[in-house]
């Protein structure tokens, strides 16, 4: 009876030491992957590369003096409101007026002196030229007060900007040492553009 028991907890402890994951290396250290199980997770060679081509412009005048800064369980979280900000497509033709904006983003410590890294979290309302609204999502991360890397999504019953409902956004944006960021929107698909864009290669 004593000798079944000491093999059952021997088999018990190799079972549990090669059902449990294996440590995890020290940072820096290179660390042994498992490789892929079959050859359809190995890396293949992109079908092809991205063409960004250029859809349109948002200038945002952000009032980032006057923030409401709120300590929450996630984190510290600021608030943010827009003063002004103003749509135009690749040619500088003004088509939308954004006229509510606010960012309520998590901030972190940043790495360098007088900066922090933010989580973009804006949400915004535009006014089309057509008379229809849109409304707009732009998640990312930002540096305050110096660039933001995003994606924007927006969502309209416009007719004429019908394309919008179809593209998430590559939004890379600067202040340039200003208040005013200036976001450039980006197809991510050059090569295949939704339907409904302008003759003029998708822009407005």
């Amino acid at each position: 009876m004593r000798f079944s028991t000491i093999v059952s907890g021997l088999l018990a402890c190799a079972l549990g030491v090669a059902a449990s994951p294996r440590p995890r290396s020290t940072p820096g250290t290179d660390t042994e992957l498992n490789p892929p199980s079959h050859s359809l997770l190995e890396w293949t060679q992109p079908e092809y590369l991205p063409e960004l081509v250029p859809a349109f412009q948002a200038k945002i005048d952000w009032d980032l003096d006057n923030n409401h800064t709120i300590e929450t369980p996630n984190g510290l979280r600021c608030s943010w409101w827009a003063r002004e900000g103003h749509w135009y497509d690749s040619h500088g033709r003004q088509f939308g007026e954004i006229l509510r904006a606010n960012d309520d983003g998590i901030v972190t410590p940043g790495t360098e002196p007088g900066t922090r890294f933010l989580e973009l979290i804006i949400f915004y309302v535009v006014l089309l030229d057509d008379g229809h609204w849109a409304y707009v999502k732009h998640t990312g991360g930002a540096v305050v007060r110096q660039y933001q890397n995003g994606i924007v999504r927006v969502e309209t019953d416009s007719e004429k900007y019908s394309w919008l409902n179809r593209v998430d956004f590559v939004a890379p944006g600067a202040f340039n040492g200003t208040e005013v960021m200036t976001v450039n929107h980006y197809f991510p698909n050059g090569h295949n553009l939704p339907n409904g864009l302008p003759p003029n290669h998708g822009t407005c």
